[in-house]
């Protein structure tokens, strides 16, 4: 009696864990799944615009509109402030609380990205993927109460939304483990899939406007958050079917890399080298160490050079398109933008794919510095349908950059501290991106509206990105040689200077 009432009791003391999986479920089918919880959940909140236009249309913020001549701008008509033609104007209290939203929901991302990841690497990706679906379900929540008037639950339902988010997005990547022969395509699914999410919001906004003016619009935006809890509970269901709870057990797949050909080594461990060259290998020393690693800083460098340029084009394309073409209306090119960058960013994911699983990490990485460089080129020429490819080779730019960087983090520092180290990088980004708005003022105030000169500055920072790809490069070809002296039971002197 005793020894059924233990086994019983490991039995749901193991389930109670979330250390329980009923049955295993193939790679493909858990990414396809991840790949559609993070396209309806993680970058949603970057498809603002069109969700504003959705929320002054049903006049959230409007009571704080005290009459009619405070509108926002007062020469300035409802048609040519937001895409969609909302029945109501916009007044500068009503416009900061909505432009609150996504302000803070943006720098969340950036900022908890660390402390996430820190979560996961603590508690393992089930437990991340249930806070994911908890806080995210409870934004949908939020929202929902908040169009039907109970109470004001914008903000924090918006901020939920990001932090709901990226919480499914990071335990997702560690999916590139299971199959490493196509850890690139894989990899690149999940983040193509983050950069097509912003045009949920578009969609919904074209299926609400799609009605007629009055309860058939209200009835649909009242009950559209409710039906969007679907998704955080498909997350919610997939993190807890996972067959893999602890970290350790993908980094134990990561080492048969080691028996791979030649070949494939060079393609798949560019930083073996850390495992011969140091005492203690990279993936295992203490967070603080990886932090102040070689890998880690020109990583970060990087990573934050190509943020800065893009999130620099990106906040500001309006005000450059206008210096182009004064006078226009180009709210309509602005909005299909957000479009393209979906569209692309699903079709790039096979090539971004194949480039990193067949080419390697170096070729994608000088694709990153090559695209970068072209963008910045592209931008100092005041010519408005070059804009049109400016947002292509961003998009596949963007994409490219996650999936490659990505790549190269599970290959060198493992995923015992994956989360950790990816939300670092993150949190950096994120903070030096902050740049970009003093430089959109000077552009803006001191320039008279001339980008061109910040532009010049950022093409600048994109030849230097060629360095990253050229140390990658490097350190690689080093990698290998001692490689082949350790297989052949030698000590290669020459490939590092003595310490």
């Amino acid at each position: 009696m005793n020894r059924a009432s233990s086994v019983l009791s490991r039995y749901f003391e193991a389930k109670l864990a979330l250390n329980y999986v009923p049955f295993k479920i193939p790679v493909i089918s858990l990414v396809t799944i991840y790949a559609l919880c993070i396209f309806c959940m993680t970058g949603i909140i970057f498809g603002f615009p069109s969700l504003r236009a959705v929320l002054v249309d049903h006049s959230v913020y409007h009571h704080l509109c005290n009459d009619l001549s405070d509108q926002f701008p007062p020469n300035v008509t409802g048609d040519e402030q937001i895409d969609y033609q909302p029945s109501e104007q916009v007044c500068p209290a009503q416009s900061l609380r909505l432009n609150t939203m996504f302000i803070t929901a943006s720098s969340t991302i950036n900022f908890l990205s660390f402390f996430l990841g820190m979560f996961q690497d603590w508690k393992g990706v089930r437990w991340m993927g249930a806070l994911s679906s908890i806080i995210f379900g409870s934004g949908c929540v939020l929202f929902a109460l908040g169009l039907r008037g109970v109470f004001d639950g914008f903000i924090i339902g918006y901020n939920f939304f990001a932090i709901g988010g990226i919480s499914i997005y990071l335990p997702s990547l560690t999916l590139g483990a299971k199959d490493p022969a196509r850890q690139g395509f894989l990899v690149s699914i999940l983040s193509c899939s983050f950069d097509a999410s912003s045009v949920v919001f578009w969609f919904m906004a074209q299926a609400y406007f799609a009605f007629p003016q009055g309860n058939y619009r209200s009835k649909f935006i009242n009950n559209f958050f409710f039906f969007y809890l679907i998704f955080p509970l498909l997350a919610l269901i997939i993190s807890l079917l996972r067959l893999d709870p602890e970290d350790d057990e993908l980094e134990n797949q990561t080492m048969k890399l080691k028996d791979e050909p030649k070949k494939d080594l060079e393609n798949k461990i560019p930083f073996e080298d850390t495992l011969l060259r140091t005492e203690i290998p990279l993936n295992e020393r203490t967070l603080i160490r990886q932090y102040l690693s070689y890998e880690f800083i020109l990583t970060a460098t990087m990573l934050c050079i190509f943020m800065t340029a893009m999130n620099f084009y990106i906040g500001s394309t309006t005000e450059q398109l206008l210096y182009i073409s004064p006078g226009e209306n180009l709210s309509d090119m602005v909005s299909y933008f957000s479009v393209i960058m979906g569209l692309f960013a699903v079709l790039s994911a096979p090539v971004v794919g194949y480039i990193i699983d067949e080419l390697g990490l170096v070729v994608a990485f000088f694709i990153n510095s090559s695209l970068l460089t072209i963008q910045q080129v592209l931008l100092l020429i005041p010519i408005l349908w070059i804009h049109w490819i400016v947002m292509v080779v961003l998009t596949v730019l963007r994409a490219l950059l996650f999936s490659s960087t990505i790549s190269f983090l599970m290959q060198t520092f493992g995923f015992q501290k994956f989360g950790s180290v990816f939300g670092m990088l993150m949190m950096l980004s994120g903070i030096v991106n902050l740049i970009c708005i003093p430089l959109t003022n000077i552009s803006i105030n001191k320039l008279g509206g001339n980008f061109f000169w910040m532009n010049a500055l950022l093409f600048v920072f994109a030849c230097l990105s060629f360095l990253y790809p050229i140390w990658v490069w490097r350190e690689k070809r080093i990698s290998t040689r001692a490689i082949q002296y350790h297989r052949n039971g030698k000590i290669c002197t020459k490939c590092w200077p003595q310490e």
